[in-house]
Protein backbone atom coordinates (compact mmCIF):
# COMPACT_ATOMS: atom_id res chain seq x y z
CA UNK A 1 0.00 0.00 0.00
CA UNK A 2 1.17 3.62 -0.83
CA UNK A 3 0.37 6.92 0.92
CA UNK A 4 0.01 8.41 3.52
CA UNK A 5 -1.40 5.32 5.72
CA UNK A 6 1.97 3.34 4.65
CA UNK A 7 3.52 5.82 6.16
CA UNK A 8 2.04 5.07 9.58
CA UNK A 9 2.16 1.79 8.99
CA UNK A 10 6.15 1.38 8.22
CA UNK A 11 7.17 2.89 11.07
CA UNK A 12 4.89 1.49 14.03
CA UNK A 13 2.88 4.14 14.40
CA UNK A 14 -1.03 4.22 14.80
CA UNK A 15 -3.13 6.94 12.72
CA UNK A 16 -3.90 9.84 15.33
CA UNK A 17 -7.53 9.54 16.17
CA UNK A 18 -8.19 12.89 14.16
CA UNK A 19 -6.40 11.67 11.21
CA UNK A 20 -8.12 11.15 8.13
CA UNK A 21 -6.50 8.70 6.25
CA UNK A 22 -7.11 7.92 2.22
CA UNK A 23 -5.72 4.28 0.24
CA UNK A 24 -3.61 4.05 -2.99
CA UNK A 25 -4.69 5.38 -6.38
CA UNK A 26 -3.73 4.48 -9.55
CA UNK A 27 -4.03 1.96 -12.22
CA UNK A 28 -3.24 -1.37 -12.01
CA UNK A 29 -1.23 -3.89 -13.04
CA UNK A 30 -2.46 -6.51 -15.78
CA UNK A 31 -0.70 -10.24 -14.55
CA UNK A 32 -2.54 -12.28 -17.65
CA UNK A 33 -5.98 -11.14 -18.13
CA UNK A 34 -6.65 -10.21 -21.79
CA UNK A 35 -3.69 -12.14 -22.56
CA UNK A 36 -1.60 -9.11 -21.08
CA UNK A 37 0.74 -8.62 -18.35
CA UNK A 38 2.15 -4.95 -17.17
CA UNK A 39 0.40 -2.23 -16.83
CA UNK A 40 0.11 -0.41 -20.77
CA UNK A 41 2.33 -0.23 -24.01
CA UNK A 42 4.18 3.13 -25.07
CA UNK A 43 4.43 2.48 -28.22
CA UNK A 44 2.46 1.44 -31.36
CA UNK A 45 -0.26 -0.60 -29.48
CA UNK A 46 -1.52 1.09 -26.32
CA UNK A 47 -3.76 -1.00 -24.02
CA UNK A 48 -7.11 -1.03 -23.13
CA UNK A 49 -7.97 0.01 -19.52
CA UNK A 50 -9.80 -3.09 -18.78
CA UNK A 51 -11.92 -2.83 -15.21
CA UNK A 52 -9.45 -4.85 -13.73
CA UNK A 53 -6.78 -2.01 -13.75
CA UNK A 54 -9.17 0.77 -14.41
CA UNK A 55 -11.82 0.39 -11.48
CA UNK A 56 -9.50 1.15 -8.38
CA UNK A 57 -11.04 1.03 -4.91
CA UNK A 58 -11.13 4.83 -2.99
CA UNK A 59 -10.19 3.82 0.79
CA UNK A 60 -11.09 6.33 3.27
CA UNK A 61 -10.98 6.22 6.92
CA UNK A 62 -12.61 8.88 9.28
CA UNK A 63 -12.04 9.53 13.24
CA UNK A 64 -15.51 8.95 14.10
CA UNK A 65 -16.65 7.01 10.70
CA UNK A 66 -18.50 4.15 9.69
CA UNK A 67 -16.12 0.99 9.68
CA UNK A 68 -16.58 -1.76 7.00
CA UNK A 69 -18.73 0.01 4.59
CA UNK A 70 -18.75 -0.08 0.72
CA UNK A 71 -20.13 1.93 -1.33
CA UNK A 72 -20.91 1.42 -5.02
CA UNK A 73 -20.30 4.75 -6.56
CA UNK A 74 -18.20 5.94 -9.77
CA UNK A 75 -15.73 8.73 -8.13
CA UNK A 76 -12.37 10.06 -9.58
CA UNK A 77 -9.30 11.55 -8.28
CA UNK A 78 -10.03 15.28 -8.73
CA UNK A 79 -12.79 14.55 -6.39
CA UNK A 80 -10.29 14.17 -3.34
CA UNK A 81 -9.76 17.56 -2.84
CA UNK A 82 -12.92 18.75 -2.21
CA UNK A 83 -13.85 15.95 -0.34
CA UNK A 84 -11.15 16.92 1.76
CA UNK A 85 -11.51 20.03 2.20
CA UNK A 86 -15.42 19.04 3.07
CA UNK A 87 -14.45 16.93 5.70
CA UNK A 88 -12.25 19.73 7.28
CA UNK A 89 -14.45 22.03 7.06
CA UNK A 90 -12.98 24.63 4.74
CA UNK A 91 -14.64 26.33 2.72
CA UNK A 92 -13.52 27.33 -0.95
CA UNK A 93 -14.96 28.57 -3.84
CA UNK A 94 -12.34 27.87 -6.11
CA UNK A 95 -14.28 26.33 -9.23
CA UNK A 96 -13.33 22.80 -9.32
CA UNK A 97 -14.58 19.66 -11.48
CA UNK A 98 -14.24 17.07 -8.34
CA UNK A 99 -17.37 16.24 -6.01
CA UNK A 100 -17.68 16.07 -2.92
CA UNK A 101 -17.79 12.96 -1.60
CA UNK A 102 -19.24 13.70 2.11
CA UNK A 103 -22.92 13.84 1.25
CA UNK A 104 -21.92 9.73 0.54
CA UNK A 105 -19.81 9.08 3.53
CA UNK A 106 -22.62 10.75 5.65
CA UNK A 107 -24.93 7.48 4.61
CA UNK A 108 -26.69 9.68 2.00
CA UNK A 109 -28.05 7.82 -1.39
CA UNK A 110 -27.09 10.00 -3.91
CA UNK A 111 -25.70 9.87 -7.23
CA UNK A 112 -22.32 11.83 -7.99
CA UNK A 113 -21.58 11.35 -11.51
CA UNK A 114 -23.10 9.21 -14.31
CA UNK A 115 -19.68 8.14 -15.88
CA UNK A 116 -16.36 7.66 -14.96
CA UNK A 117 -13.17 8.39 -17.36
CA UNK A 118 -10.12 6.06 -17.15
CA UNK A 119 -7.25 7.14 -19.48
CA UNK A 120 -3.98 8.82 -20.00
CA UNK A 121 -3.73 12.07 -22.20
CA UNK A 122 -6.97 12.15 -24.63
CA UNK A 123 -5.56 15.61 -25.63
CA UNK A 124 -4.11 14.09 -29.08
CA UNK A 125 -6.60 10.82 -29.94
CA UNK A 126 -3.48 10.01 -32.34
CA UNK A 127 -0.59 9.56 -29.91
CA UNK A 128 -2.21 7.33 -26.84
CA UNK A 129 -0.34 5.85 -24.08
CA UNK A 130 -3.62 3.98 -23.16
CA UNK A 131 -6.90 3.63 -24.43
CA UNK A 132 -9.60 5.87 -23.21
CA UNK A 133 -12.36 3.49 -20.99
CA UNK A 134 -15.62 5.52 -20.23
CA UNK A 135 -17.39 3.88 -17.34
CA UNK A 136 -21.53 4.57 -17.19
CA UNK A 137 -22.59 4.03 -13.84
CA UNK A 138 -25.98 1.52 -14.89
CA UNK A 139 -22.73 -1.05 -16.14
CA UNK A 140 -21.88 0.25 -19.82
CA UNK A 141 -17.98 0.32 -20.68
CA UNK A 142 -16.70 1.82 -23.92
CA UNK A 143 -13.14 1.45 -24.54
CA UNK A 144 -11.81 3.00 -27.42
CA UNK A 145 -8.40 4.41 -28.63
CA UNK A 146 -7.10 5.98 -32.19
CA UNK A 147 -9.68 6.14 -34.90
CA UNK A 148 -8.30 2.67 -36.42
CA UNK A 149 -8.47 0.79 -33.14
CA UNK A 150 -11.49 -1.39 -32.68
CA UNK A 151 -14.09 0.17 -30.24
CA UNK A 152 -14.57 -2.34 -27.71
CA UNK A 153 -18.03 -2.14 -25.40
CA UNK A 154 -19.32 -4.38 -22.59
CA UNK A 155 -22.09 -4.73 -19.90
CA UNK A 156 -20.11 -4.88 -16.70
CA UNK A 157 -22.97 -6.61 -15.21
CA UNK A 158 -23.62 -9.01 -17.50
CA UNK A 159 -19.67 -9.66 -18.25
CA UNK A 160 -17.07 -8.03 -15.73
CA UNK A 161 -14.44 -9.62 -16.82
CA UNK A 162 -14.84 -7.96 -20.29
CA UNK A 163 -14.55 -11.11 -22.29
CA UNK A 164 -16.80 -10.42 -25.29
CA UNK A 165 -17.21 -7.48 -27.36
CA UNK A 166 -20.97 -6.69 -27.84
CA UNK A 167 -20.02 -3.30 -30.09
CA UNK A 168 -21.55 -4.89 -33.24
CA UNK A 169 -24.85 -5.36 -31.86
CA UNK A 170 -25.17 -2.00 -29.52
CA UNK A 171 -23.27 0.77 -31.68
CA UNK A 172 -25.63 2.80 -30.11
CA UNK A 173 -24.63 2.84 -26.82
CA UNK A 174 -21.46 3.07 -27.46
CA UNK A 175 -22.20 5.99 -29.66
CA UNK A 176 -24.22 7.69 -26.57
CA UNK A 177 -21.10 7.31 -24.43
CA UNK A 178 -18.70 8.21 -26.57
CA UNK A 179 -21.26 11.74 -26.55
CA UNK A 180 -21.13 11.94 -22.57
CA UNK A 181 -17.54 11.73 -23.29
CA UNK A 182 -17.41 15.09 -25.24
CA UNK A 183 -20.01 16.86 -23.44
CA UNK A 184 -17.90 16.51 -20.55
CA UNK A 185 -14.41 17.69 -22.33
CA UNK A 186 -16.61 20.75 -23.22
CA UNK A 187 -17.90 21.30 -19.30
CA UNK A 188 -14.27 21.28 -18.23
CA UNK A 189 -13.06 23.41 -20.91
CA UNK A 190 -11.18 21.64 -23.88
CA UNK A 191 -10.76 22.96 -26.92
CA UNK A 192 -13.11 22.65 -30.01
CA UNK A 193 -9.87 20.46 -31.27
CA UNK A 194 -9.89 18.26 -28.62
CA UNK A 195 -13.84 17.47 -28.26
CA UNK A 196 -14.56 16.94 -31.76
CA UNK A 197 -11.41 14.22 -32.43
CA UNK A 198 -13.32 12.19 -30.27
CA UNK A 199 -16.33 11.63 -32.84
Amino acid sequence: MSGPTALFERDGATLHPTALARGPWDHGFLHGEHGKIGKHTLGDDPWPLYEEIARVPLLIRLPDGPRGEAKDQLVQPVDLRPTILELCGVKDDTPMHGKGLGRILDGQNVRLREMALSAACVKDRQNLFSRLTITQEEGWSVIVGRREDPIELYNLNEDPCQEVNIYEDNQFMALELLAMFRAFLSYVGAGDEVVEQWK
